[in-house]
């Protein structure tokens, strides 16, 4: 999406996404870029032909190199040290929250707020609902949130 919106204009702005998690065996996959066709089998065949290579003799298709580029894989404990120092636009956090503690979801909430530009977004996943009454930010429906 970034790729396709941006068009000529992404080697003039700075796009770059951090994708994280705990389990170094989901960076790898991430890393990798091969996805069973069953994976990829609701992508549009205009988009899975721009975005993707199949590969021969297998059922499997591999993120081109462009998209590769603009994503770095790293571990993070969402609970330890956040080595990053820069400021996020969007932060999506997915089916994260919901297995800690409303104490811990609050400490974690001002931890994203922190990180996130003014007027970037926050975008969860459908079982949180952890900022219906929030005042660091501005609901935008279902599971987006405005800093």
């Amino acid at each position: 999406t970034l790729l396709d919106s941006a068009g000529d204009k992404l080697t003039k702005i700075d796009a770059k996404i951090l994708a994280t998690d705990l389990d170094t065996h989901v960076l790898k996959t991430g890393r990798d870029g091969i996805y069973d066709a069953n994976r990829v089998k609701d992508i549009s065949s205009a988009a899975k032909v721009r975005w993707f290579d199949k590969l021969e003799g297998a059922d499997k298709y591999s993120i081109k190199v462009a998209v590769k580029q603009l994503i770095t894989f790293n571990k993070l404990n969402l609970l330890g040290q956040w080595p990053m120092k820069g400021k996020f636009d969007i932060i999506f956090c997915r089916n994260v929250l919901i297995y800690f503690d409303k104490p811990t979801q609050e400490t974690l909430v001002k931890r994203f707020y922190d990180i996130l530009q003014p007027g970037g977004i926050l975008m969860l996943g459908h079982s949180e609902s952890i900022l219906k009454g929030s005042k660091e930010f501005h609901h935008l429906g279902k599971t987006i949130y405005r800093k």
